[in-house]
């Protein structure tokens, strides 16, 4: 659709990103202290472009110390790993239209008649740019950050505006087909109580022996969190919910510890074919965890469930804890404190309609093979189809 990033496929000429928006416009000086705001930290923008604005403040309270940014601007994550991860958002929804939130994150704002916000934030999701960026982050250890410079200068053919905008509606109706699809198949399959078939209605507490069911906030992990420099080339594997790639666990992402350090942790150990689910910070993905490895230590972040094969199959585990039915259950009763997390007490209590194992296998393969046409769909990632 608009051709391969840093380069004039389309014909549109080359420009810089920098001339397509205001990089982390200035703070106005007239907004009143008492006016409500959005307060957004870092763990309210997920890796797939959602944002939650819900957490609000005064003005005052936030106007110092933290990136300033308006509705319609998108936010870049730039320090590792969170740039690396993904995140960055279309900033929607903001209470009275502004919004305060991490430092850590660069802000575009879109020029009226010139640049879109989608499309600016979907040209900061492409592979190529945030691997041109982790190319040129600057600092130390943990804390190295991308320069606004890279933005800046970062060579782009800038679509005309009317094409943006159609792109615009393209991401909504994605949106809303994906929820749409998920819903109705699930009601059709099952009724929204699952009243058809041969379903029952269990709790998690129920439904899985709460022994494979680990949880972890930092003191309570079995074994304290290891600090950076107790990470290894090789070992056992130390994983977190950044490891969470779509419906997978890609181990290229995990840390490892020695053997040695591995046996202070006295919890917090997954197996091959484990569904693990992330409660903390970044809520909601979830992936099954396919390794040849015999041992994975879980980050704080992740929660795993191990199925029963006579009551329950992983598969289906993943596809209805993907379901918006569900995703609307956990959003309800998330907690939050300094960071969104799920507690194992409201883990415990989530309802799951289980129907047969046959059913279940069917459920599961059309969540599998939905994923998959929406890759399809997405043609504005890969910027290799026409309208």
């Amino acid at each position: 659709m608009f051709g391969e990033l840093g380069k004039d496929d389309k014909g549109w000429g080359l420009t810089t990103l920098g001339e397509c928006c205001e990089l982390n416009p200035k703070r106005p000086r007239n907004i009143n202290d008492e006016l409500l705001v959005s307060f957004v930290p870092m763990p309210a923008v997920s890796e797939d472009g959602k944002i939650d604005c819900s957490d609000i403040k005064p003005y005052k309270e936030v106007r110092k110390g933290f990136t300033y940014f308006a509705e319609n601007d998108v936010l870049f994550a730039k320090i590792t790993p969170c740039m690396e991860n993904g995140k960055g958002a279309v900033a929607k929804g903001l209470e009275g239209g502004i919004g305060s939130g991490s430092t850590e994150f660069h802000v575009l704002r879109p020029i009226p008649g010139k640049s879109n916000p989608y499309w600016l934030y979907i040209l900061t999701m492409f592979e190529s740019f945030r691997v041109g960026a982790r190319k040129v982050m600057t600092g130390t250890g943990g804390q190295l950050r991308v320069p606004i410079g890279y933005l800046n200068d970062y060579p782009i053919s800038l679509p005309p505006i009317d094409l943006q905008e159609r792109f615009e509606e393209i991401v909504h109706q994605s949106d809303k087909s994906k929820f749409v699809r998920f819903k109705s198949q699930f009601i059709e399959m099952f009724g929204e109580d699952g009243e058809k078939g041969n379903c029952v209605t269990k709790t998690l507490q129920e439904l899985i022996d709460m022994k494979w069911i680990t949880y972890h906030l930092d003191g309570n992990h079995g074994g304290d969190y290891p600090r950076a420099d107790e990470f290894v080339e090789a070992g056992i594997p130390y994983i977190s919910a950044n490891c969470i790639v779509g419906d997978r666990i890609d181990m290229k992402l995990a840390k490892y510890v020695t053997a040695e350090r591995a046996k202070r942790f006295r919890k917090g150990i997954a197996e091959n074919g484990d569904v693990l689910f992330a409660h903390n910070a970044t809520v909601g993905p979830v992936a099954i965890l396919e390794t040849e490895e015999p041992t994975v230590i879980l980050g704080t972040s992740l929660t795993s469930y191990r199925c029963n094969s006579n009551h329950i199959l992983a598969e289906y585990l993943m596809a209805y804890m993907k379901n918006p039915l569900f995703v609307q259950q956990y959003e309800r009763n998330m907690q939050q404190s300094t960071r969104k997390q799920v507690p194992i007490t409201t883990q415990r209590k989530y309802s799951f309609i289980i129907p047969s194992m046959d059913e279940q296998k069917e459920f599961a393969h059309f969540v599998k093979q939905s994923d998959k046409s929406k890759l399809k769909e997405e043609d504005h990632k890969s910027g290799m189809h026409e309208l």
